[in-house]
């Protein structure tokens, strides 16, 4: 039963987007590369501390070095091959890594900059007029309408109230989101909702020929 007014094209905004990924896990990988490598520490110990008693049980003699050597070299081997992949994957994965986006600082910073919307209302149930902009990325008006019949069955359409919803385009410090009509008459009103990037006003009623600013007070 509303209607919607934006004051531009749905075009998006690189800002919009920022932010949204992380930087993947390389404590959690360092920490399995740990505990892969104690594990196999341990699981060679067992096996050296077996083949000690079973060449003591059998009484064969001691390893000459060179076979002590090789089989050091074939119980290391699985982790230095570990070792290896673990540095490759993580080379591969700093290299993937996008840059920083050159806006990811001014998305979390909060301005000063001077931020309203003057809007224009006609007659009734036209869509209002952006005329003037500051630091505004979208607007939209909704009016929520109630409409049928009553008790002489005459139909009947009323304006129950008006909505308008803005977006900064650039975060904003501010004390105070106030209305001004310049003078004129306006229906009772609140703000609703605001934060450093939005607000959210709503009045009683249907705004019908008078100009309308909301701003942002420092």
């Amino acid at each position: 039963m509303g209607r919607a007014r934006p004051s531009e094209a749905w075009t998006g905004h690189p800002r919009e987007l920022e932010g949204c990924c992380g930087q993947g896990h390389p404590p959690i990988n360092l920490a399995l590369l740990i505990l892969a490598v104690v594990t196999c520490l341990f699981e060679a110990g067992i096996f050296w501390m077996i083949l000690q008693d079973y060449r003591k049980v059998r009484e064969m003699p001691e390893l000459s070095p060179k076979r002590l050597t090789v089989l050091t070299l074939f119980s290391l081997g699985p982790l230095l091959a570990l070792l290896l992949i673990w540095l490759f994957a993580t080379n591969i994965h700093s290299k993937s890594e996008p840059p920083p986006m050159e806006h990811a600082a001014t998305v979390q910073s909060v301005s000063d900059v001077p931020t309203s919307l003057r809007l224009q209302f006609n007659a009734a149930n036209t869509d209002a007029i952006g005329i003037d902009l500051k630091n505004i990325w979208r607007w939209y008006t909704f009016r929520n309408i109630a409409q049928g019949t009553d008790e002489n069955k005459e139909p009947f359409r009323k304006t129950l109230n008006t909505i308008i919803f803005i977006t900064f385009d650039k975060p904003v410090r501010f004390k105070q989101i106030i209305v001004d009509s310049f003078g004129a008459s306006l229906p009772t009103y609140e703000v609703k909702d605001s934060s450093s990037r939005h607000a959210l006003v709503v009045f009683d009623g249907e705004l019908i020929g008078t100009n309308v600013e909301i701003k942002a007070i420092y």
